[in-house]
């Protein structure tokens, strides 16, 4: 995706990708390496774990807005105090996660579906960068109960991001888990970083 960055404003990207793929990891790796250069960068992070209704396992397209409503929340609070967030996921995995979930709606959820669609298409125009964990780094043995398991789900998430990606037009850029943090870096160097002096010498 082609970024507005313009330097006047905090610069916010996010990394999305199925659970257990190492977002996570990779979003406080990548905030160290921007504050060892001296930016002041923050994680937006991931919403589900403040989630009622997914900790309660009512797993319903409600929980999903829920999730989908703490995630910003969290990207608007963390842009208060930094100069970079990043965010530990995006308004696309929620998206994904939605289609995975719950293919059989009644008229009810079908609107619930189409709102977080609508919403998402153009709420993804606000980040500046989106990077994609395709894969998973960590055992499905893991315990975590709040993470589906199953890898029919896994395979439906991911079909569910290329559809966000395609309906959204979304130039994700994928990353290979070796060299993320690099690939990272060396995107924020092209575009906040360059953004950044052009608006200081513009000021």
């Amino acid at each position: 995706m082609t970024s507005n960055y313009s330097g006047n404003r905090p610069f916010r990207f996010a990394i999305s990708g199925i659970h257990g793929s190492g977002k996570t990891t990779l979003c406080h790796a990548v905030v160290a390496r921007l504050r060892e250069s001296g930016l002041n960068a923050v994680v937006a992070p991931e919403s589900a774990r403040q989630s009622l209704l997914l900790a309660g396992r009512h797993l319903s397209i409600e929980m999903e807005i829920e999730v989908l409503g703490l995630q910003i929340a969290e990207e608007m609070r963390a842009g208060l105090s930094a100069q970079i967030v990043v965010g530990d996921r995006s308004v696309i995995d929620t998206y994904a996660y939605s289609l995975a979930r719950f293919s059989e709606l009644d008229a009810r959820g079908c609107s619930f579906m189409d709102a977080i669609f609508d919403f998402g298409r153009s709420y993804v125009k606000t980040y500046d960068l989106i990077f994609y964990l395709p894969v998973r780094a960590f055992p499905k043995t893991m315990n975590d109960a709040l993470r589906d398991t199953d890898p029919v789900v896994d395979l439906e998430v991911l079909s569910g991001f290329e559809k966000a990606f395609s309906g959204w037009n979304v130039d994700a850029i994928q990353l290979e888990p070796n060299r993320a943090v690099e690939a990272i870096i060396q995107n924020i160097e092209n575009t906040y970083k360059k953004n950044s002096i052009v608006s200081e010498v513009n000021s």
